[in-house]
């Protein structure tokens, strides 16, 4: 697999340099082993491979750009191979510019450029796409960003309830009220289809008010305010299936005058099947630095639910990758803080770090192993870290390739059984970029 993705990278970014400039792509493959890779009490661990592929298109005009790409990943397990699964994105963004006020283009040539092309950090985005928004933010003082977003995650049969399907549409408004500060408006609005659980089949809208300043070429910060509601489309849930809690039946003993016991349902359970949707309202503050060759990012935010309920499929976790189904950010409320470290090593290495520490309050109960509710709220405290180490290689012209290693810890405290697990993981891989 992995000499066939590297074979099939260079023939596609052959044709992709030789006719279209503006066309790029990027395709890893990775190994790797985890103690805990399911996320659970369970701690059984297995190897796991990972690919990632994506394809990108864009086309500059006068006023505007237009990207296209695609994205795609799966994860393959050694033991655990019912739990493979793939996913796969579509995105369509276009970026409409504002021509500055006929002052303004007179400052700029006044000053050849220099308050003119000043670049704006972006938080919670990855560093190359910072670099690919900054050539069309930059010219203006004002744009528009409408971004059109469909995916769909397949798995195998005995996990197929997660099968789903989905859309996004977003919205951006970007304008500078004075010189130095930027004002964003973002509209979010999502759906999402469970092709096997329809229970769980959803719309969501986050609306997010963002303020920062100018990045100055030494830092930046971002200060954001966001409304989100999600709504279940199903108000009717299968009781053939699902049991909101558990429930036992009765089997006669053996013998003469045995004693009955008591055997657990083997449905699901599905908590607070009959709510109709919940509302969370967000505060955080995103604050960027600069250093020679890397930077230090801090994240803050605290997620506030009203007095609404969420419904999740307890007792079912996804492998970490898609966590609409199990318990998603509006499942919970809570303090969540992160610091990110990158800088250049010795030797070409460049090493990234990240810790993190999340409370989460869910209005949902905690569960013991058998399903019975042990307390009236479940609490989790989730704190990781991870430790990123990349050697990029310049290969020849516009291909470039990347060696990886990784290695990562993650501890959730939980009075839900279940989900009180701690656990640790290593990889390698490679990435060709084109």
């Amino acid at each position: 697999m992995k000499r066939l993705l590297v074979i099939s990278l260079f023939f596609i970014g052959s044709i992709f340099s030789a006719c279209y400039a503006q066309i790029s792509g990027y395709g890893s493959f990775s190994y790797g082993y985890n103690q805990n890779p399911l996320f659970n009490y369970q701690n059984q661990s297995d190897q796991i491979k990972q690919t990632y592929l994506e394809l990108n298109y864009s086309k500059d005009y006068d006023e505007s750009e237009l990207r296209l790409s695609y994205v795609s990943g799966l994860m393959l397990f050694n033991q655990f191979s019912a739990r493979n699964f793939y996913e796969h994105n579509i995105y369509g963004r276009y970026f409409l510019k504002f021509t500055k006020e006929d002052n303004d283009e007179q400052k700029s040539e006044d000053t050849n450029g220099e308050e003119g092309n000043i670049p704006e950090g972006q938080a919670k985005e990855a560093q190359v796409e910072i670099d690919k928004e900054q050539a069309v933010e930059d010219s203006s003082d004002k744009y528009l960003d409408i971004m059109i977003k469909a995916g769909a995650r397949h798995d195998k049969d005995l996990f197929k309830e997660f099968d789903n399907t989905g859309a996004n549409l977003l919205l951006s408004y970007k304008f500078l009220p004075t010189e130095s500060i930027c004002l964003r408006l973002t509209n979010d609005f999502g759906l999402r289809n469970y092709t096997y659980l329809s229970e769980l089949s959803n719309l969501t809208d986050i609306f997010t008010l963002q303020v920062s300043n100018k990045f100055n070429g030494s830092y930046s910060y971002d200060l954001r305010f966001s409304a989100a509601y999600k709504y279940y489309t199903s108000t009717l849930y299968d009781t053939s299936k699902y049991e909101s809690e558990r429930t036992y039946t009765k089997k006669p003993g053996k013998g003469k005058g045995g004693a009955a016991t008591t055997i657990p349902s083997s449905k699901q359970i599905l908590l607070q099947p009959q709510s109709n949707g919940t509302a969370q309202l967000a505060l955080g503050l995103f604050y960027i630095k600069t250093l020679e060759g890397g930077s230090v990012e801090t994240d803050l935010l605290y997620r506030y639910n009203p007095k609404t309920r969420t419904r999740y499929l307890a007792q079912k976790n996804d492998a970490g990758m898609n966590e609409d189904i199990y318990n998603d950010f509006f499942s919970y409320d809570g303090p969540d803080g992160r610091l990110k470290f990158s800088h250049p090593l010795f030797l070409g290495l460049q090493m990234m770090a990240e810790i993190a520490l999340t409370q989460k309050n869910f209005e949902a109960p905690a569960l013991n192993i058998d399903g019975e509710k042990i307390n009236d709220h479940r609490k989790d405290l989730n704190s990781s870290i991870d430790l990123f180490i990349s050697r990029p290689v310049n290969i020849f012209g516009n291909f470039s390739l990347d060696i990886i290693a990784g290695a990562g810890y993650v501890r959730n405290q939980s009075n839900d059984n279940y989900n009180d697990f701690s656990s640790y993981s290593f990889s390698g891989g490679i990435g060709i970029g084109i």
